[in-house]
């Protein structure tokens, strides 16, 4: 990295500023960015959908057999369509509000320094997160705003750009907030929505591979079962959900798993057993 790090400098430079002469600051945010977003989200999306129509790594699947209408899968994909025209406007607009006038377009940052701030606005980031989407179960707020993103009632990959409009916007907006009073720079902004962008698709992705490293820092298992409970699990990383016992109830069904495993049941008999307890909850709020 020592060697390949000066080079990539030495290529954005001169590129990020004769882009940033053609088309202004505001360009050349909304272009780079809508570029890395659906760089980084089309091969993964089309990659867990090839998993769920083939079967394969299907041992990996934590639902099994399980999978939406397809009716919801074409609404996600027509949205897809329609997001290569909408998402540049607001992008833009979250360029005016948040960076115009503050956010070097030109500079590159030090290997180092982009993976702290990286860090930074990732821990930033899920308090916010964590905070509005536990607020977004409550009952007045979850009929209007968040109910869209739970018509996928396990996790799936298409659930990662299934919301409302109003959610996207609120959800940009904290993003974007975060990475604006850490002060990132265009280059560190663009590797950050990689990072946040893959890991969205890690833990909607409905699969749990052993071998993925990602595992360390939040199992997809966890929002999974928020998804198909609708109960607790409320942060991209689980610190603030054991902060505050938003996680007793995934605790608890982790927990009844490894009883039934040690009973001899099956993945059929566990996930039958399971979806009929105590923890499912409607958008019961602060739970």
């Amino acid at each position: 990295m020592a060697a390949i790090w000066p080079t990539i400098g030495k290529l954005w430079v001169p590129f990020a500023t004769s882009l940033n002469d053609k088309i202004g600051g505001v360009g050349s945010y909304t272009l780079l960015t809508t570029a890395v977003f659906w760089a980084n989200y089309i091969p993964t999306y089309c990659f867990f959908r090839y998993l769920d129509h083939t079967g394969t790594f299907k041992q990996y699947k934590l639902h099994p057999g399980k999978m939406e209408p397809q009716s919801l899968n074409d609404k996600v994909v027509e949205g897809m369509r329609k997001g290569w025209w909408r998402g540049p406007p607001r992008t833009a607009l979250m360029y005016f509000i948040f960076f115009h006038g503050r956010m070097n377009m030109t500079s590159f940052p030090k290997f180092t320094d982009m993976c702290l701030n990286i860090l930074m606005g990732q821990v930033l980031n899920d308090c916010l997160f964590y905070f509005w989407h536990r607020a977004s179960h409550h009952p007045n707020l979850y009929k209007t705003v968040h109910k869209q993103h739970h018509e996928y009632k396990v996790a799936n990959v298409g659930a990662t750009s299934w919301n409302a409009a109003i959610e996207s916007f609120i959800i940009l907006c904290t993003a974007n907030l975060c990475v604006s009073a850490l002060n990132f720079d265009l280059f560190t902004w663009l590797a950050w929505v990689s990072v946040v962008n893959y890991l969205d698709h890690h833990v909607h992705c409905g699969y749990s591979f052993p071998w993925n490293p990602w595992n360390l820092l939040i199992d997809p298992e966890i929002h999974d079962y928020h998804h198909f409970q609708n109960a607790g699990s409320y942060g991209t990383f689980p610190l603030l959900d054991w902060i505050f016992g938003t996680d007793r109830n995934f605790r608890g069904y982790k927990q009844r798993r490894l009883e039934a495993a040690m009973k001899g049941l099956d993945d059929g008999e566990k996930e039958n057993r399971l979806d009929v307890t105590s923890d499912t909850v409607e958008a019961t709020g602060f739970v």
